[in-house]
């Protein structure tokens, strides 16, 4: 999982979702208090090549130390993904320096990276923007996403041998709990492991890497959809995971691809899928307003 971890073209973003601060942002309260008991931890962790990044409220907080480039890049992720920047807010490179305590390169440098994940927008003399989230867009990525993963599903059903199904086990069960706490984070990163489980048996890497570019790309749309979810009361653990978790342990090549094409219908002709679409579609509206 390690090698394919950093083979993620929107490795920043992923990596914040799984750090003390990430959780912060989504749970609120619950997460201030996890950062509040890892910080210690969390700042020894080579892989974040940074130092503590304090949160205080919506503002965010200075940086005290650490690689700057990689935790200005952090941070800009973080307030995008918590919603202190919304979609199609225009981003001031100046006023991020001041708020971020640091010269205004590597802000430049990040928003840079920014756009080439999908995060931000550039527009010639005008500056960079939080990219909006549109509908069309959204349907194309889940479209997409269908297909490469029906298609990585046919190529692991030619030897279900190859499932991990005690790993997958593990992590169903993860996901049951996880659901049962309205832990939105780990959720996430927990429903990522599952289904690359089945992907990476395929042992297809380059289909893994276009289905982790994918599945990177649409992390916006996937965060605001469980947020639309439980606004509506429609927060579910989803039954597509126990069907394919059922078809692997009967090791059912053709039920493995029946099940994974049946999710995707699952998705989009749910009640949610419809309050989700409503829901971007009135955020594209007002943000052509602005």
């Amino acid at each position: 999982m390690g090698a394919l971890i950093m083979s993620i073209p929107n490795l920043a973003l992923f990596r914040w979702l799984l750090t003390t601060a990430g959780v912060a942002a989504i749970l609120g309260p619950t997460g201030d208090r996890m950062v509040t008991a890892e910080r210690s931890k969390a700042a020894r962790m080579d892989e974040r090549e940074a130092g503590e990044i304090g949160m205080h409220g919506s503002r965010p907080a200075v940086i005290t130390f650490g690689h700057v480039a990689t935790v200005v890049l952090e941070r800009l992720c973080q307030m995008i993904v918590a919603g202190e920047l919304r979609p199609g807010q225009w981003l001031r490179q100046d006023d991020l320096a001041r708020q971020l305590g640091v010269s205004s390169m590597p802000v430049r440098e990040a928003l840079r990276r920014l756009e080439s994940e999908g995060l931000v927008a550039f527009y010639p003399r005008r500056g960079a923007r939080v990219a909006r989230l549109s509908a069309a867009e959204m349907e194309e990525l889940w479209s997409i996403r269908e297909e490469l993963a029906v298609l990585a599903a046919h190529w692991t059903a030619r030897d279900m041998r190859r499932i991990p199904l005690e790993r997958l086990r593990r992590l169903y069960a993860a996901l049951e709990q996880a659901h049962a706490r309205g832990d939105l984070a780990q959720r996430m990163a927990l429903s990522r492991q599952f289904f690359f489980a089945i992907f990476e048996a395929g042992e297809k890497e380059y289909l893994t890497r276009l289905l982790s570019t994918v599945w990177d790309r649409s992390f916006q749309y996937r965060l605001y959809f469980l947020r639309v979810a439980a606004e509506v009361g429609l927060y579910e653990l989803e039954p597509y995971y126990l069907d394919l978790l059922r078809v692997c342990e009967a090791q059912d090549g053709a039920g493995l691809v029946a099940s994974m094409r049946a999710c995707w219908q699952y998705i989009q002709q749910s009640a949610i899928h419809r309050a989700f679409v409503s829901h971007l579609r009135e955020l594209e509206t007002r943000a052509d307003e602005e």
